[in-house]
């Protein structure tokens, strides 16, 4: 592979990660307007979807699924650094892998790092409302930019596990 075929396969990779990245984004912050400003769930609290599934408005101070609830400027500004952070890094990687699972991964993570600090920094809080229960176990309540990061790392998790099983195997 030629130099110049190996960066048009770079672009191909960071533009298709940041596609699905910007993708994720608009999805969060869409979903969370929609509920938001048109459902005004804030004002219902909660809405039933169906027998295991709720619409609830949630004011999340801590991490991914209110993990860690936290209070206060200094907490809300050192979450922003980490994810920040967090960013920065999955940039670094998506501009340095080829494989298309990872390119789908690290643009899944991304998006949703970027959805939920967008939050953060406008509202001081990610808004999370999507809430599956059964009977009288309840599931966090979380949102688009959330399933996207799980979605990803899962991938990304499954990815160790079968290099890990091809090389014992090899």
């Amino acid at each position: 592979m030629s130099a110049e075929t190996a960066r048009a396969a770079i672009s191909v990779t960071i533009k298709t990660g940041v596609a699905i990245s910007i993708a994720v984004w608009i999805l969060d912050q869409f979903t969370k307007y929609l509920l938001v400003i048109w459902v005004e769930l804030p004002r219902y609290g909660s809405i039933q979807l169906l027998p295991f599934l709720n619409l609830t408005f949630a004011r999340n101070t801590g991490v991914a699924m209110s993990l860690l609830d936290i209070a206060g400027n200094f907490a809300r500004w050192a979450l922003v650094g980490m994810t920040a952070a967090i960013t920065i890094v999955v940039c670094w990687l998506l501009a340095r892998t080829q494989r298309w699972q990872d390119v789908i991964a690290l643009g899944l993570v991304l998006g949703g790092a970027i959805g939920n600090m967008t939050d953060r920094i406008r509202l001081g809080y990610v808004i999370d409302f999507i809430h599956f229960h059964v009977g009288t176990w309840s599931f966090y309540i979380f949102n688009a930019a959330d399933s996207a990061v799980s979605i990803g790392v899962f991938m990304i998790v499954l990815d160790q596990f079968r290099g890990l099983r091809r090389s014992e195997a090899g």
